[in-house]
């Protein structure tokens, strides 16, 4: 196995990539949030700006000089592209904020107090049998030797 690294010229350009994607990003953030709305979507609409959804319309050339100037970008810029989705997911949880209020911690005494009936499912399909759209839980049914 091989190992080929990029050219100087290359790694000049996947920077200006993601300069132009991290200042968009930046900018259209900024400008969400003025109009008191959340950061990340500016964010996604500056992304989106730079993407295949305008500039790359009206300026197809310029785009492809910056976002395909040599085979592996795609690659290169997909990593940066997960590792900027795990980031956003991590973001996303650690900025929740939880308070508990009269209203909620009634609900949550009320579930805590009384036990309810929970259903867990596989996602294919295995472990209850299929009915279609249950509307009611006693039409609910587990295969055999499934719990």
């Amino acid at each position: 196995m091989r190992l080929v690294t990029l050219q100087e010229s290359e790694i000049l350009i996947t920077l200006i990539a993601l300069s132009l994607l991290l200042f968009s990003a930046f900018v259209f953030g900024s400008l969400i949030e003025k109009i008191k709305g959340p950061r990340v979507v500016g964010e996604i609409i500056g992304g989106m700006i730079l993407g295949g959804s305008c500039l790359f319309l009206l300026f197809p050339d310029f785009m492809k000089n910056i976002f395909f100037a040599y085979p592996e970008e795609g690659k290169v810029l997909n990593i940066f592209y997960q590792l900027g989705l795990i980031f956003l997911m991590f973001l996303s949880g650690y900025n929740t904020d939880i308070e508990i209020d009269k209203k909620n911690s009634i609900w949550s005494a009320r579930n805590l107090a009384h036990m309810q009936k929970c259903i867990f499912l596989d996602r294919d399909g295995t472990i209850n049998k299929y009915k279609g759209l249950i509307a009611n839980e006693n039409a609910f049914e587990l295969e055999e030797n499934a719990a």
